[in-house]
């Protein structure tokens, strides 16, 4: 996915509010470089106090993890991080202290944890407070700082500097010094931002490409023309680039741009911020692997006079009870009665467990199904956990007088007897919907309960998912967000059964089943426990050969259950944690994309709108739908080409309606020797509607796509090895001004 200004999720440093779950971040750390002009400066309509709230508000909507200031004085530098909340800063001014221009770092707290710090001076002597260098007009400082993050633990560097404006030999010369200087912290990854007063064919940056430094920006987009970044408080972005976020080959660059935020023609300082989506290349994650052969933990039971041929054991919870033992539930389907719960009992994890009986049953009295589908009693998927009051259960009980399927709560002291909750009416359900609600499981991710959920709506243009939603009490949920579906594991009415979460090392690991037969599940890795992927494979890390596992931990051992033998019962197989490179025999594979255009800074990043068509593009949306149809976009920015909203600050569902025409070209890219995938929606019109890839040297088109006749945008993904290495463009053409004559885009993205 994409890099959209989402809420950071951290595991017991954030507590949610019940009433609307936070908005997806990616495990990607956001840097943001910006030269904010110093707030004394007699600068008219554009001095500071005129433009400082629209300046913080410009940061505040990208939310960086780290900010580096250039030219700021003390207070601003005070106004912008109590403008921001959650920030500390580093750094002093370049006299000592508070005194003068600092290079100040503002760090988020939540998500990076500040190890070391400190300032050096631009000199000869870079110890001493106010020396000047060589023929540096002013004392020029260099401000770094050692980080941790919060999520998986990486450390890495990050300095932020402002080279002197006149000084040519002190430009070079402090681009060596800070060469030579970061070599102390040559184990870790390193970032370089600020405003160099220098360009990008300049000494001092060869001299920071020379010893390993790349641009940020020319890593995304090589051929990028319009770089400029000193605007002079004009909305004039073709000049020269000489602020930058530089890093060393440790990172993976998923994005960068150049803030080019403008009203009136005039920007909120005389330099545009530059921001890039940093991730540490040595962040290596591990991936599930099954480490053993199944054995059965349980049969299919005999329920006496019940029991039918074709009888299966499906969905089912495992937990240890107060005295030990090891509880195993498990719905039973195709029974004289319909679906129940059966319980087994074992010692062991490595043992058979033995048969108890019928567990639960449904029971109409609170509100549970009894006479659903040909007048089956309905009770299914139990999952048990531990609270600080006992444990818990959450079950399926199907469909409810709404029409609508519930999730229901149970209780117990000892994890062996359950006790329903009653509501006010009576009823043990805690949250109805979306659809058939079904398969619910529970992670404790700070103060609140996630519970991860199926929801199938088999009216919906994407009628599978997973969705989740969060608690503090388990009776009280929040509104449903869904966290994953389509992708390669599909978008049919069975594609997202039976999640699965688990945290490890500051990740979030999802298993989701989309078939029993051959059993097959998909997994996901995600540092945000509320986005896996939606329509998309980006967090896909492979399939592994299990259907509606359980995953359980016991010490420093991992298992995985798996009923992908139905009728033979549950079976139970140890499960390691290995890096990717140690697992080239293992039943998973590995995908992954390098997101090229996202439009998640709010502009078309050097794409050319002729016409009118994409005249007012990209469009900003708060949420997945748009007008109240389904569009699902990456982030909050799209090509919209009906939609009419070019700022969040826009009223929402403004629109300019299907009459306009016009294109969008894509600046050159090459193409990679895989597919180049993207997400496509609108009208489907082959000969008036669509997206062409051209390759650069003959104009030939090779490829077309159009959309599908809604608005929900859909990945679509080419292959492009025959044209491997070629230079090409993306030509998004509207012809068509009736209904429907309108195409959407997004996250254009090379699939390895």
């Amino acid at each position: 996915m994409s890099f959209p200004a989402w809420t950071i999720v951290v595991a017991s440093l954030v507590l949610f509010q019940l009433e609307e779950p936070p908005i997806a971040r990616q495990p990607a750390i956001r840097m943001l470089s910006y030269n904010i002009r110093y707030g004394t400066a007699q600068d008219g309509e554009n001095r500071w106090e005129k433009r400082r709230e629209w300046l913080i508000e410009s940061i505040r909507s990208q939310q960086p993890d780290v900010l580096g200031l250039q030219e700021a004085l003390a207070f601003q530098r005070d106004e912008i991080r109590d403008g921001l909340e959650g920030y500390r800063s580093i750094g002093v001014g370049r006299e000592g202290g508070d005194r003068g221009e600092l290079s100040a770092i503002l760090v988020n707290a939540a998500r990076l944890e500040i190890e070391e710090s400190g300032t050096f001076w631009l000199s000869e002597s870079p110890e001493e407070v106010g020396s000047q260098g060589w023929d540096a007009a002013l004392p020029r400082i260099c401000t770094w700082a050692a980080l941790r993050d919060r999520l998986d633990g990486q450390r890495f560097v990050v300095l932020n500097t402002h080279f002197d404006h006149r000084g040519s030999q002190a430009r070079t010369e402090s681009a060596q010094l800070i060469a030579r200087w970061s070599q102390r912290f040559a184990d870790r990854p390193r970032v370089l931002m600020g405003d160099l007063n220098a360009g990008e064919g300049s000494e001092p940056l060869k001299a920071l490409r020379a010893a390993g430094w790349r641009d940020a920006f020319r890593v995304r987009h090589p051929g990028e023309r319009l770089s400029g970044t000193f605007t002079g408080f004009r909305a004039r972005f073709d000049g020269g680039k000489i602020d930058y976020v530089l890093c060393d080959d440790r990172w993976e660059v998923r994005s960068a741009w150049i803030d080019r935020t403008q009203r009136d023609g005039r920007t909120p300082s005389d330099h545009c911020a530059v921001g890039a989506d940093l991730i540490p290349s040595e962040a290596v994650p591990l991936l599930p692997v099954l480490a053993g052969d199944f054995q059965h933990l349980t049969g299919n039971p005999d329920l006496g006079e019940w029991t039918r041929p074709g009888q299966e054991v499906v969905d089912h919870g495992l937990w240890r009870a107060a005295n030990g033992r090891w509880q195993l539930w498990a719905c039973i389907r195709g029974t004289a009665l319909g679906r129940v719960l059966h319980r087994w009992e074992g010692s062991s994890l490595k043992g058979a467990f033995e048969p108890r009986g019928i567990a639960m049953r449904a029971r109409s009295e609170l509100g549970e199904s009894i006479e659903d589908w040909g007048g089956q009693e309905w009770i299914q998927a139990p999952f048990a956990f531990r609270t600080e009051t006992g444990w818990s259960m959450l079950y399926g009980g199907h469909r409810s007088e709404t029409g609508e399927c519930q999730i229901c709560l149970a209780t117990s002291k000892d994890g062996i007897a359950f006790t329903r909750h009653a509501d006010a009416r009576g009823y043990s359900r805690v949250f109805l919907g979306p659809g058939e609600a079904r398969d619910p499981m529970v992670i404790r991710v700070g103060d609140q309960y996630f519970c991860y959920f199926t929801g199938h709506d088999p009216g919906a243009p994407a009628p599978c998912k997973i969705y989740c939603r969060t608690s503090s009490d388990l009776v009280n949920w929040s509104r449903p967000v869904a966290v994953a579906w389509g992708g390669s594991a599909g978008e049919g009415n069975w594609s997202a059964e039976c999640p699965f979460v688990v945290e490890r090392d500051g990740a979030y690991t999802l298993f989701r089943t989309s078939s029993y037969r051959p059993p097959l599940t998909h997994v996901y890795r995600s540092v945000d426990p509320l986005d896996f992927g939606l329509d998309m494979d980006d967090k896909k890390i492979g399939t592994i050969a299990v259907a509606a596992p359980e995953i359980v931990r016991l010490g420093d051992d991992w298992f995985i259950t798996s009923v992908h033998d139905l009728e033979g019962g549950i079976q139970i197989a140890p499960l390691e944690w290995r890096p990717e490179k140690e697992v080239p025999e293992s039943p998973v594979f590995f995908e992954r994309f390098d997101v090229i255009w996202d439009f998640e800074d709010g502009t078309l990043q050097g794409w050319e709108a002729r016409g009118e068509a994409f005249a007012r593009q990209p469009t900003y949306t708060e949420g997945s739908q748009v007008r109240g149809q389904l569009v699902a976009p990456s982030g909050h920015w799209y090509v919209g080409g009906y939609e009419d909203r070019t700022s969040p600050a826009d009223p929402a569902n403004r629109t300019v309606g299907d009459a306009p025409v016009g294109e969008l070209v894509s600046p050159l890219f090459e193409l990679p020797a895989g597919r180049l995938a993207f997400r496509i929606g609108g009208g489907q019109d082959r000969e008036r509607l669509y997206l062409a890839l051209e390759l650069a040297e003959s104009g030939e088109e090779v490829l077309r796509a159009t959309g599908a006749g809604d608005n929900r945008l859909r990945r679509v993904a080419w292959d492009v090895s025959p044209w491997a290495r070629q230079l090409a463009r993306l030509r998004l053409v509207d012809r068509s001004s009736e209904a429907w004559g309108h195409l959407n885009l997004d996250e254009i993205a090379i699939q390895h």
